[in-house]
């Protein structure tokens, strides 16, 4: 099956755990990578996206963008995959 609904990610923690580091990373770029104890990509994606805003504001909202979204998807993806096995 190319599509499965997972009922369990709309549970209302699990929604509230998945946000956070989203939340934090849209606060300040890596801290939502902190959160979840990845400190190397923490520090990068600060730097990058400090980089970004100093030198070309559009591609420091971009970089922010990608590390708020990719706090979220490492949340969810890592969870889920914990689940499963």
């Amino acid at each position: 099956m190319i599509f499965t609904l997972n009922f369990d990610m709309y549970d209302k923690a699990k929604i509230k755990a998945n946000i956070l580091p989203a939340v934090a990373s849209f606060l300040c770029p890596g801290l939502g990578q902190a959160y979840e104890g990845r400190w190397f990509a923490a520090v990068f994606f600060f730097i990058i996206t400090a980089v970004g805003y100093a030198f070309l504001l559009p591609l420091g909202i971009c970089v922010h963008i990608v590390t708020i979204c990719e706090a979220l998807l490492y949340h969810a993806r890592i969870h889920s995959a914990a689940k499963d096995s």
